[in-house]
């Protein structure tokens, strides 16, 4: 009894010594953001970046004395804009996802000055929540415009009146809800604990819908880069 008790305390005490070096903190930045994006016979559809941001919490552990592993829980928003010119009507097409996300970075911070480089690279674990899509037509002098949500769906139908009447349009699908993605990082943590860093981003998977419940060949991998600013508690 005695001996489980005192591993117990001894559990207890090294769990509050790791927990104690854990730095807790805040990042916020802007993305630009793109999409790999192919049609069901391979060829590439040409996509143009959007602007978004992102914001979230960060947990620095410490890993020996120039090392440390860092997850970190945010908000994201990513997507891309497509341009197309139909019938003598230009249109454009802004999808823009909302994420929440487990990036989990390997962090390489050696002396440089002051403060502290920052290199990293890690896998991102990505959940699609939400989010919103704007179309707009010009024919001319002309032009219509028009918004509504993103919804995030494994399969859809190809029969499904609600994604085929533009005028009644509210809900367009994006993707698959699950993504996995890896992360580079570069940048620089200063004395005064804020930090600043350029950061990219690569989606791993093809999260394009099935139609139908069959494979349409088409594929959809998000991408993004971004600079963040961070401060450490």
């Amino acid at each position: 009894m005695f001996r489980k008790l005192l591993f117990t305390c001894m559990l207890a005490g090294t769990s509050c010594a790791v927990f104690s070096q854990v730095q807790f903190g805040l990042r916020a930045g802007i993305n630009f953001s793109n999409a790999i994006v192919k049609d069901e016979n391979g060829n590439k559809m040409p996509t143009n970046l959007l602007t978004g941001f992102h914001v979230g919490i960060t947990a620095d552990l410490p890993v020996g004395d120039e090392f440390a592993v860092q997850p970190a829980l945010l908000f994201n928003t990513m997507g891309y804009q497509y341009k197309e010119m139909n019938s003598g009507v230009s249109i454009t097409v802004n999808q823009h996802p909302y994420y929440l996300e487990l990036p989990v970075q390997f962090l390489y911070k050696p002396e440089l000055g002051n403060g502290h480089l920052l290199l990293g690279a890690g896998p991102c674990i990505a959940y699609g929540i939400s989010g919103r899509w704007k179309v707009k037509g010009t024919d001319g002098n002309t032009t219509v415009s028009k918004t509504g949500n993103l919804e995030f769906k494994n399969n859809i139908s190809s029969t499904d009146s609600s994604y085929l009447n533009f005028n009644d349009l509210k809900t367009l699908p994006y993707g698959k809800a699950f993504d996995l993605g890896g992360t580079l990082l570069a940048g620089y943590e200063f004395s005064n604990k804020f930090s600043v860093q350029l950061n990219g981003q690569l989606g791993l998977l093809n999260i394009a819908p099935d139609v139908d419940n069959r494979k349409t060949g088409e594929v959809l991998k998000n991408m993004q880069f971004g600079l963040s600013v961070g401060y450490k508690f």
